[in-house]
């Protein structure tokens, strides 16, 4: 089960910003990042080995296409998309490399 440590997020019609810290099973911390601007779309999911943090994941590993069509748009499209596809994804992910 991830326990939410922190979370910090910006959502406007131009840009969205996402960051999340959670606690994850064996005592790991595992960093959660989503950004959304210009076009662009990214998410990006790492764990903390103590010393560093290392990549688990992106979008493309989750098998979810980056949307690059859309500059601005209403901020809960991207809030929805997040929360929704690609949070869900990333914990199961992770669940699977702490076991």
């Amino acid at each position: 089960m991830m326990k939410l440590l922190l979370r910090n997020e910006l959502h406007k019609r131009d840009k969205s910003y996402d960051v999340s810290f959670y606690s994850a099973p064996g005592n790991s911390r595992v960093k959660i990042t989503y950004s959304a601007y210009n076009a662009s779309e990214r998410c990006d999911a790492e764990i903390w080995d103590g010393h560093k943090w290392n990549s688990i994941c992106s979008m493309m590993d989750l098998g979810i296409q980056p949307d690059s069509s859309i500059y601005v748009t209403d901020e809960s499209h991207r809030r929805k998309r997040f929360e929704n596809e690609l949070l869900p994804k990333v914990f199961k992910i992770i669940e699977i490399i702490v076991r």
